[in-house]
């Protein structure tokens, strides 16, 4: 039978291991998997459409540069809402 002081100390141990308060190790993980995932989305294109094709002085290269302009714009104004929301909770 083990003694109360052994208890104890087995159990602050297993709390003060910092790789893995928490989860995490199981947490960061996810975070890179769905960071990778974003990643490749952005890279095929996937991250952003727009349904609509748009011309610009008649021209349909325009508008289609128009769109990718756009689509970056709102996936920086999203990153960075989304980086505000992360420092507001940590």
């Amino acid at each position: 039978m083990r003694s109360l002081e052994e208890n104890f100390r087995t159990s602050s141990s297993a709390c003060t291991d910092r790789t893995n308060v928490f989860g995490l190790r199981a947490v960061q993980e996810r975070d890179r998997r769905r960071r990778d995932e974003r990643r490749y989305l952005v890279k095929t294109g996937q991250a952003a459409s727009c349904g609509t094709s748009w011309t610009v002085g008649g021209s349909q290269r325009e508008g289609e540069r128009m769109v990718k302009q756009n689509e970056k714009l709102i996936l920086r104004a999203f990153n960075a809402e989304s980086e505000a929301a992360i420092a507001n909770v940590s």
